[in-house]
C-alpha cells in the first residue's frame, strides 16, 4: 500500500509543532511547508548525528577527531596530518616513496558523519558507520582506498594514477578524476554505486560494467550480476551528503535502517508495520522524534514507540 495520507492539514501541523520545513513528494504533487518555528513539547528525543569520527593511525594509535583541536595532529613519515575547518587533510612533503606509505583509517560512529581530503586532493564524505582506509600518502601508478558504509567522493584527477575504491564482497570501482556515491551497508540487500560526473567503471568477480553521469549500477548481495539503472535520482542518492534524508519508494525496513545508522538508536520489530512506499525528503537535522512524526503522521497504520535508546514497531 502506497502512503495515501500525505494530508497537508497534518504536514502543517508537523511543520508547526517542529518548526523548520518539511518536504514530501506525493503521488500526484509536492508540496513544500515553511513555517516560522515553534516550540515543541517532546518527552523523550535524540538529537541528529553530527560530525563524529575516530582516526587510527599507522602504529594504531587513535585521536578522536570531533573532539580534537584544529592543527596538526600527527606525522605519518613525510606527511603531515592535519585538522583544518572541521575536516581532516593531509599534506605530503617531498620525497614520498612506497617505504613512507602508511595506512589510516577514519571510522564514523553510528549517528557520525566527517570530512577528509586525502594527500592527492581527493575529497570523501563519510556517513554514518562507515570506514575508510587509506594510505597517508600515495606513491607509485596506485591510489587504492578501502570503503564500508557510505561514501561520497571527488577524485583528483591523475592520469598516470587510477583511483580505485574497494568494497569488501568483491567489488572494486575504477576511476581517473569524477564525482560518485558508494552505498555499501553490509545490512543492507544492494550496493549501489551511483556516478554523478566522469565516468567510473565497477567491477565484481568476473562481471564489469562501465556507468556513465546519471547511472547507478546495483549489485546484489544474492546474484554476482551488476544491473545498471539509467536515470537514477542523483539527488536522492546523495542526498544525506548534502544534509537530508531522502526516501523512493522505500519500504518501513530501508527507512529504520537509516534511521538506526543516524542517530544511534536500535530497532525492534514487534510487528512488520504496514506496507509502505515513502516518497520523501526530510531535513538531516530534524530530531528522532520530529523524524518519527513525519514517518506516523503519513500512515496511521504505523505505530511507533521511542525509549530506552530503542525504536519499537508496535502492532
Amino acid at each position: 500500500m502506497v502512503w495515501k495520507k500525505y494530508a497537508i492539514a497534518a504536514a502543517v501541523l508537523l511543520a508547526v509543532a517542529t518548526g523548520g520545513f518539511l518536504l514530501l513528494k506525493a503521488k500526484y504533487a509536492n508540496h513544500i511547508i515553511a513555517v516560522n518555528k515553534a516550540a515543541a513539547v517532546i518527552v523523550q528525543d535524540v538529537a541528529a548525528g553530527g560530525d563524529k569520527a575516530i582516526l587510527t593511525l599507522a602504529d594504531g594509535s587513535q585521536i578522536v577527531l570531533d573532539s580534537a583541536a584544529n592543527g596538526m595532529l600527527a606525522q605519518q613519515g613525510k606527511v603531515k596530518v592535519l585538522k583544518q575547518n572541521g575536516q581532516l587533510k593531509y599534506s605530503a612533503g617531498q620525497g614520498v616513496t612506497n617505504a613512507a606509505v602508511a595506512y589510516n583509517t577514519v571510522r564514523t560512529p553510528r549517528g557520525g558523519q566527517y570530512q577528509l581530503v586525502l594527500q592527492d586532493g581527493t575529497k570523501v564524505w563519510l556517513n554514518a558507520a562507515s570506514t575508510l582506509k587509506y594510505p597517508a600518502a600515495f606513491a607509485g601508478n596506485e591510489r587504492n582506498v578501502e570503503l564500508t558504509g557510505e561514501g561520497y567522493f571527488e577524485v583528483a584527477h591523475n592520469s598516470k594514477a587510477p583511483f580505485k575504491v574497494l568494497v569488501p564482497g568483491g567489488q572494486e570501482v575504477e576511476v581517473l578524476g569524477t564525482q560518485f556515491n558508494i552505498m555499501a551497508y553490509k545490512d543492507e540487500p544492494l550496493l549501489r554505486t551511483t556516478l554523478v560526473e566522469g565516468a567510473i567503471k565497477v567491477k565484481a568477480g568476473a562481471a564489469s560494467v562501465q556507468i556513465k553521469p546519471g547511472e547507478q549500477s546495483i549489485l546484489s548481495n544474492k546474484s554476482p550480476e551488476i544491473r545498471v539503472q539509467a536515470n537514477a535520482d542523483i539527488e536522492q542518492a546523495v542526498a544525506w551528503k548534502n544534509g537530508m534524508q531522502s526516501f523512493k519508494d522505500a519500504d518501513l525496513h530501508t527507512i529504520l535502517r537509516q534511521v538506526s545508522r543516524w542517530y544511534n538508536v536500535d530497532v525492534e520489530y514487534k510487528a512488520e508495520g504496514p506496507e509502505m512506499g515513502l516518497n520523501g525528503t526530510i531535513p538531516r537535522n530534524f530530531s528522532l522524534q520530529n523524524m518519527l512524526k513525519v514517518l506516523q503522521l503519513n500512515n496511521d497504520q504505523l505505530h511507533l514507540k521511542f525509549e530506552n535508546g530503542k525504536i519499537t514497531v508496535l502492532p
